[in-house]
């Protein structure tokens, strides 16, 4: 089976490129995986140059590579990272991970397949806000956490269920977690789930770098 992974950046090469070799020794698979990254637009024109000549001098790392024409921004950019999945399940890739520990997906991608109505496992970057349920459960010895929130950051998606959502909802619509993509999951009874029962797998290296909401170091 191919899994797509599917990465979104936004001219920060820095940590793009921690999040891409972090990913590459940390998550285990037996799975092919093909890489598809999408790169937004930013503001300033260096910053977005130098974002742009990173990705094109390590274009061996990548089967398809987009530059999107104008700026997609928090809750424009999943839909069409999502619009360029060609594979039933998918790994959804920040530009700002740093994972930390070894992980293999195909548990997880063996149980979305056998239970049809799981739409995501994400991967754990610390505590789950209390706000969001979360409940502790094993299912077929994999230790999982389920939660109400739909997630768009790390983790494996079921492609099908994401597009089906995103079908109700808009391919143009500001996909916000809270407030349209969660609601829709719940509406259709998906399923979302971090794994683990508290082990954290990645950095969030906005936070660590303070690159908040898309900001970069060179503006």
């Amino acid at each position: 089976m191919v899994i797509d992974i599917l990465i979104n950046s936004c001219a920060r090469p820095d940590i793009l490129e921690i999040s891409i070799n972090t990913f590459n020794k940390f998550v285990k698979t037996s799975h092919d995986l093909r890489y598809v990254i999408v790169e937004d637009k930013v503001k300033n024109k260096k910053r977005q140059e130098k974002g742009r000549q990173w990705i094109l001098d390590h274009k061996d790392l990548f089967d398809e590579i987009h530059f999107v024409d104008k700026k997609m921004g928090p809750g424009f950019f999943f839909a069409p990272t999502v619009l360029n999945c060609k594979s039933d399940y998918f790994f959804h890739l920040e530009d700002d991970n740093e994972f930390i520990c070894e992980v293999n997906i195909d548990p997880l991608i063996k149980l979305m397949n056998k239970n049809k109505n799981f739409v995501e496992i994400m991967l754990s970057r610390g505590m789950i806000n209390k706000k969001n349920n979360p409940k502790k459960i094993k299912i077929a010895n994999v230790k999982l956490t389920e939660f109400d929130l739909f997630s768009v950051a790390t983790g494996v998606f079921n492609a099908s269920l994401v597009k089906t959502m995103i079908d109700k909802i808009g391919w143009g619509k500001q996909l916000h977690e809270a407030g349209v993509l969660t609601p829709m999951s719940k509406k259709l009874k998906y399923r979302k789930f971090v794994l683990g029962h508290g082990k954290k797998h990645y950095n969030h290296l906005s936070e660590k770098y303070n690159y908040r909401k898309g900001t970069w170091k060179d503006g």
